[in-house]
């Protein structure tokens, strides 16, 4: 049996599809960023990319910080700066995504459907 190849399971895809909106599309935000600030202090940060389809790139929060609901919060901050995208995030912590509630969809973890 051949392996199934999900071409979107790799941040290479990710840059090149980064890439290919920065040329061809004028409304492209190549970065969008996210930050949880507690007392001066940068807590956590969430970092995306796209355009058509949002994908987080990266989810971050201080050990320090962590069990506080941080990055629940900024996964939500994320939906509601892009309400009429798709949101999927690239996951290397799937248990961390499942346990809030988010659907695999192949290698990524669908975060918010377009409706």
């Amino acid at each position: 049996m051949t392996p199934k190849l999900i071409w979107i399971s790799s941040y290479s895809t990710v840059d090149f599809l980064a890439t290919w909106e920065e040329i061809h599309n004028p409304d492209f935000k190549l970065l969008e960023f996210q930050e949880f600030i507690e007392d001066d202090k940068v807590c956590g940060f969430a970092r995306c990319i796209g355009s058509v389809v949002i994908y987080i790139d990266d989810l971050l929060v201080d050990k320090a910080y962590r069990g506080r609901e941080f990055g629940r919060c900024l996964m939500e901050r994320v939906c509601k700066d892009f309400p009429n995208k798709e949101i999927y995030v690239l996951s290397d912590v799937d248990a961390y995504y499942s346990k809030l509630g988010y659907e695999k969809a192949g290698t990524v973890f669908q975060i918010k459907p377009f409706k």
